[in-house]
């Protein structure tokens, strides 16, 4: 990423290296993204507005034990998993933005513009991983 940032001949040569860079992060968001809503979609099948069904005694018949303690947990706190992604997103985001911010400030490009964009990122990336550890 630093010789496609700095080197402009370089980067214009190997401009299918950062295409698919480019598709390969895409993919995984995509791929996060689907997984998530399979889980939520999986969670919508049960009726949450018989709350007798959820008590300390009664188990379904139709659910393995496994699944019945992870409904059981989404219950406690509410897309948990939902949270996590969005802060783990937002986190890569601000890391390849931080990254970007980084290769400039060494290239020594308008350092007084740079910088303060750099350590905005760098205090997104923080607040993400302080988040994410709450969960």
């Amino acid at each position: 990423v630093f010789l496609l940032m700095t080197n402009q001949e370089y980067f214009e040569d190997n401009i299918y290296i950062a295409y698919f860079t480019v598709l390969s992060l895409m993919a995984i968001a995509l791929r996060n993204i689907f997984l998530c809503l399979k889980s939520m979609v999986s969670l919508a099948k049960i009726d949450f507005l018989q709350p007798e069904k959820f008590n300390q005694n009664f188990m379904p018949n139709s659910l393995d034990p496994d699944k019945y303690a992870r409904l059981k947990a989404e219950l406690k706190t509410p897309y948990k998993g939902v949270r996590k992604f969005i802060y783990f997103s937002f986190g890569v985001s601000a890391l390849l933005g931080a990254l970007i911010f980084l290769t400039q400030l060494i290239a020594g490009q308008e350092i007084g513009n740079i910088l303060p964009n750099f350590a905005l990122q760098v205090g997104v990336i923080a607040l993400m991983v302080w988040l994410y550890r709450l969960e």
